[in-house]
């Protein structure tokens, strides 16, 4: 679904949704790159992982929204906030208590580093020219494993198992240890 930056940072505060919300129109990948090549040609950011992490990890990406092709040039790029005290990603807690903290902060760094368009290239080609198998166990590579984990050594980070929807249920988990605080009673064990 196309975003435009205003709304794409008010979901960073918001748990991921796995499916649309009534009248959200979704789009194929291949539907998408069309769209934009016949109205002004630019770039599709896909943020692969489906939610924001702490900075530390790359996550899984969502199945199937990388598509390997022929046809259309990838680029890798990952990002990284460097930070000492504050980490600018947002995981949970107060969004506005986030924002003030990132505001007060003087100094934000963000890393952006690609993967040279040869190697990209080479990982598009070894998929795209292979039928997909469906993976048997966790341990299979696939085209999202692979680009995951070079993406992963780019950044210097650890690759990790916990998904967007683990995400969901500690999220889910957390705002109910915080409901009693928040109501001003104790937490009960």
């Amino acid at each position: 679904m196309p975003l435009s930056i205003f709304a794409a940072v008010q979901t960073t505060f918001k748990a991921p949704t796995f499916t649309p919300t009534a009248g959200e129109k979704t789009y194929t990948m291949a539907e998408l790159q069309r769209s934009v090549k016949a109205s002004w040609g630019g770039p599709i950011v896909v943020l692969a992982e489906g939610t924001t992490t702490n900075n530390r990890t790359v996550l899984p990406f969502v199945p199937g929204l990388l598509t390997p092709s022929k046809e259309h040039q990838l680029q890798i790029v990952g990002f990284k906030y460097t930070f000492k005290d504050f980490a600018p990603s947002y995981t949970v807690g107060s969004p506005f208590g986030h924002l003030f903290g990132l505001v007060c902060q003087l100094v934000n760094t963000l890393e952006v580093k690609y993967i040279n368009l040869g190697e990209t290239k080479e990982i598009q080609l070894k998929y795209a020219s292979t039928p997909a198998v469906a993976a048997k166990n966790a341990e299979a590579e696939t085209f999202e494993t692979d680009v995951g984990t070079k993406l992963a050594n780019l950044l210097r980070v650890r690759r990790v198992r916990l998904t967007a929807a683990d995400k969901v249920a500690f999220l889910d988990f957390y705002q109910q240890r915080q409901q009693p605080h928040q109501k001003g009673g104790k937490k009960s064990d």
